[in-house]
C-alpha cells in the first residue's frame, strides 16, 4: 500500500498549471520538520514537492498561500528523467488526494500585502496590552 501523510507549511504561493488535454493541476512546496533537532541544536526539515488535481488543485488555488499550515494525504510517487545533458535524474512527488487546511481563519497570511504602511501605522494605544 502506497499511502503518506504530511503536516507541514508551504513555502510558497501554489502554482498553477493544466495538462494538454486541460486537465487543473497545482503544485506546491511543503517543509515538514522532524520531530528531532540536530547535533547543534537546529530544527531539521524536509521539503516535499506535491502536485494537487482537478477540485484539489482548485481549492489550494482558491485558498492557500505561502506560510499556511496544511496537512496532506496521497500517494508517494518516483519518475525518472533524462536532462539535456543526457544524465538520468530522479525525482520523488507527493500526489495529494487530500487536503486539510491547518492555518486557522483569520490567521492566513496575505499573498500580496495590500495595506500601505500608513494603515499599518495607526495603533490604538488604549488597546494595546501593556
Amino acid at each position: 500500500m502506497n499511502r503518506i501523510i504530511l503536516s507541514g507549511r508551504l513555502t510558497k504561493d501554489p502554482a498553477e498549471a493544466s495538462t494538454a488535454n486541460g486537465t487543473k493541476l497545482c503544485r506546491f512546496s511543503l517543509a515538514v520538520d522532524r520531530r528531532y533537532k540536530s547535533a547543534n541544536g537546529d530544527k531539521v526539515t524536509d521539503f516535499f514537492d506535491c502536485t494537487a488535481w482537478r477540485t484539489t488543485a482548485e481549492l489550494c488555488l482558491k485558498y492557500l498561500v505561502k506560510g499556511n499550515k496544511v496537512l496532506v494525504e496521497g500517494e508517494l510517487q518516483t519518475r525518472e528523467y533524462e536532462v539535456r545533458d543526457g544524465s538520468k535524474r530522479k525525482a520523488t512527488d507527493i500526489l495529494v488526494e487530500n487536503v486539510e487546511f491547518l492555518t486557522p481563519k483569520g490567521q492566513e497570511q496575505p499573498a500580496k500585502p495590500h495595506k500601505s504602511m500608513e494603515e499599518l501605522a495607526v495603533v490604538d494605544e488604549d488597546a494595546l496590552p501593556f
